[in-house]
């Protein structure tokens, strides 16, 4: 979770901290934004070793649906995957905030605001969507065993 924060903080901090490029390229302020938000979080999390609730659940299930692991098993991992990565979320966020380098936050709250003024179905949808992307990169890392292989 924390990695996930580190890749959202620089995205907030690079790609919200640019309100010309955002006014005159809309698309161009979305792909410096988006370049530096997941994308960096993902790679320092797979680099590390880390794991994220998503992929594990991807990965853990099928090992289970493979035998390779029990429902206990199973269930332990999500609690500790789930925990760890909430509260590594939560530390990180609060760091980031005491820190004061987002200012008076203008792309966070933007973001936050246009987020919970998505109706449920659209925003669970996207929800899918962006897991898809996430257990999709973590498989695809899995089976790299070099550190250029898990960050291309």
């Amino acid at each position: 979770g924390a990695h996930i924060v580190f890749g959202s903080y620089l995205a907030i901090t690079v790609g919200g901290a640019c309100p010309g490029i955002a006014a005159a390229n809309p698309g161009l302020q979305k792909i410096i934004f988006g370049a530096f938000g997941l994308p960096f979080g993902l790679i320092m999390t797979l680099v590390t070793g880390g794991e994220l609730f998503t992929g594990n659940t991807a990965l853990v299930t099928a090992a289970c649906l493979e035998g390779k692991t029990d429902g206990k098993s199973l269930a332990k991992n999500w609690i500790a995957s789930y925990a760890g990565n909430f509260v590594g979320s939560l530390i990180l966020a609060y760091l980031a905030f005491k820190s004061g380098t987002l200012g008076n936050a203008p792309a966070s709250v933007a973001i936050a605001t246009a987020k919970c003024s998505l109706p449920f179905d659209v925003a669970f949808v996207r929800g899918i969507l962006c897991n898809w992307l996430v257990c999709m990169a973590v498989y695809m890392a899995s089976g790299c065993s070099t550190m250029i292989g898990k960050m291309t």
